[in-house]
């Protein structure tokens, strides 16, 4: 077995697994060191079989097995994972996206250096930058989604994101296109890195400005059902003061006349009806209050 190429895979599968939870760290449904344990299983599975079958059809074996991680993957993270199904989906196409971004640099760049393709026993030379290049871009990425993603994506509500997905599918399918291409003619401008670095982060804007509009119209909608609560709770209140105003006085009154002439038991009385009377209307008011 090839132990550099199986490297790569754990490391890039593991930390693209890792890249999809930051967002989610607060809301996870299973523990975080067995979701760990976990998902270092799922990688020693997935990252030993294009090494095993590396002999024969290289490329469709590693194409077979990258796509059966990604439909692994994503059931596990939406398992292990409180939150909705379009925000998962989200974030896994991100991390989609930043794989396809990483395999295009380094395309670019070994193309560059005149190593390319990255095949036995020249790669091995290389790894020093291969591994560095790959796990720089995961750590910029989570630092993005970790500063600027995550908070936006706690207040919006999921189903609302619906769609939005398909942006991350739209990039991550023009990194791949291109990265083919690379691949199999070997031929790049030398400017080409610098502008994908500029595209990815137009890329990036862009998810950010969607995530802001979503954010932006999420606190409008809950501004208004507030605002719809606190006029009701007025309302309430105002109606409540008006009903009780009348009833008030008549007490008030009877009170000051039973100090007057406190011999009148009939009066007496009537003022404690009229107490009572006003602790019953108090009582339905504010059950009435509650049921609003």
């Amino acid at each position: 077995m090839d132990i550099l190429s199986f490297l790569f895979y754990f490391i890039s599968f593991y930390a693209f697994m890792l890249l999809c939870y930051i967002p989610f760290m607060d809301r996870l449904a299973r523990g975080m060191r067995r979701i760990a344990l976990e998902l270092a299983l799922i990688c020693l599975v997935l990252a030993a079989l294009p090494v095993i079958l590396s002999d024969t059809n290289y490329d469709e074996i590693n194409q077979a097995v990258s796509v059966a991680f990604y439909f692994v993957f994503f059931f596990y993270l939406k398992k292990t994972v409180r939150d909705g199904t379009q925000k998962v989906l989200f974030i896994t196409l991100i991390a989609v996206h930043t794989l396809c971004i990483g395999t295009e640099l380094e395309f670019s760049v070994m193309t560059l250096f005149g190593v390319f393709p990255l095949t036995s026993p020249t790669a091995a030379p290389w790894a020093a930058l291969f591994f560095p290049m790959r796990l720089a871009l995961y750590v910029a990425v989570g630092f993005v989604l970790r500063r600027v993603f995550t908070p936006r994506l706690r207040a919006i509500n999921a189903k609302d994101m619906k769609g939005l997905s398909a942006l991350p599918v739209v990039f991550a399918s023009i990194s791949i296109y291109r990265g083919a291409e690379y691949y199999y003619n070997g031929v790049i401008d030398p400017l080409y890195p610098l502008i994908f670095l500029l595209l990815t982060a137009a890329s990036f804007f862009v998810y950010w400005q969607m995530l802001r509009m979503l954010d932006s119209v999420t606190k409008s909608a809950r501004l208004e059902i507030e605002t719809q609560r606190l006029t009701m709770k007025t309302d309430f209140y105002h109606k409540m003061a008006h009903d009780l105003l009348t009833p008030l006085t008549i007490v008030s009154t009877s009170i000051q006349v039973a100090k007057v002439e406190p011999e009148d038991k009939e009066l007496m009385n009537k003022s404690q009806a009229e107490i009572m009377k006003m602790a019953g209307m108090i009582n339905d008011a504010l059950r009435g209050g509650d049921d609003k």
